[in-house]
């Protein structure tokens, strides 16, 4: 065999395994970007459900006068919105795995929101409204500074 043909080969070799390599960084980059983005969703829906749970209870608390109905609902309340909110701090943990990070003034705004307020006035509702807003501003600002398009 000749050196021309062996190095014809082996440039040729080359090529094809650095081809291989980009294309496979490539797709785990995308795959990765896209697994993200699934768990972004999902703690997205948790906040959904959060925003769904506080606007029930804001309108059934103020159709009833009765106290202790009232007070089961807010137990109730209390109960749901805390597991929901403890679902929510195990998604925003997976995502922060990934570098997606919610700051913790964040996160402690949402928990005030959710303890320290019962819910029966619009305005306590508009709070935590804004509060779920910015949470999502946030994640998705960290999640494209990670993921740029």
């Amino acid at each position: 065999m000749s050196p021309e043909i062996i190095t014809s080969g082996l440039v040729s070799l080359s090529i094809a395994c650095i081809g291989w390599f980009i294309l496979q960084w490539r797709t785990n980059k995308t795959s990765k970007r896209s697994e993200t983005f699934a768990m972004l969703s999902s703690a997205f829906t948790v906040l959904e459900q959060i925003e769904s749970l506080a606007e029930e209870h804001v309108k059934k608390i103020n159709k009833t006068k009765d106290v202790e109905e009232n007070l089961l609902r807010r137990q109730m309340f209390s109960t749901k919105i805390l597991a929901k909110e403890k679902f929510f701090r195990t998604q925003v943990r997976l995502l922060e795995r990934r570098s997606i990070n919610l700051s913790s003034d964040s996160y402690i705004e949402l928990r005030d929101r959710l303890t320290m307020s019962d819910f029966s006035t619009i305005v306590e509702y508009q709070r935590l409204m804004n509060v779920t807003a910015d949470i999502r501003k946030d994640l998705y600002r960290s999640f494209h500074i990670v993921y740029p398009v």
